[in-house]
């Protein structure tokens, strides 16, 4: 895990220019909505892409990484896959461990010591009370991977079961998603 801090994990140059379109696609999105009376709120991984991704988003809509309008939260930090997948394609994991999800209902754990997905989901259902908690009013965008993002999706999801968070909630690079959590206090 200690690796996706790294600055050698930074974003190539396509991903700076996929950040960059989303943050202005952020900020043409914020400007058809209701001013949000707590502001605008960047909430990243703590993995150098998600930041790097985040600092460029954030960035069109005038937000900077020194500002109380942009933390980095280990709640969002990506799924632990277990030593066995760390340093690998990042790829080369994930199949297995969907078809875990699915069939232990969200409690597989990649190789030994890998974090399930209902551990994630709980860890989201944290960071979204502290956001309740801490944001009220605000727009709050999350920056993480997409095996997190899709555990929060279906989290979130009326009916969604977590096990099948990768087939029914997939995400691609820098996607936008508006999301209207149910309240979790």
């Amino acid at each position: 895990m200690e690796n996706g801090i790294k600055p050698e994990w930074r974003l190539a140059e396509l991903g700076r220019q996929q950040a960059t379109a989303a943050g202005q696609r952020f900020k043409a999105e914020v400007e058809k909505m209701p001013k949000p009376s707590g502001g605008l709120i960047f909430l990243t991984s703590p993995f150098s892409r998600t930041i790097d991704t985040a600092t460029l988003a954030a960035a069109e809509v005038g937000i900077t990484p020194d500002s109380k309008n942009f933390e980095v939260t280990e709640l969002l930090r990506e799924r632990y896959y277990g030593k066995v997948f760390e340093l690998t394609k990042a790829t080369s994991g994930y199949d297995v461990t969907w078809a875990g999800d699915e069939a232990e209902n969200g409690d597989y754990v990649p190789g030994t010591d890998g974090e399930t997905c209902n551990q994630v989901a709980a860890r989201l259902t944290e960071l979204f009370k502290a956001c309740e908690e801490r944001f009220s009013g605000a727009y709050i965008v999350l920056t993480a991977h997409g095996d997190v993002l899709s555990i929060c999706q279906a989290l979130v999801t009326p009916k969604a079961e977590i096990k099948e968070h990768f087939r029914k909630f997939p995400f691609a690079n820098c996607e936008l998603k508006k999301v209207i959590p149910p309240t979790m206090i």
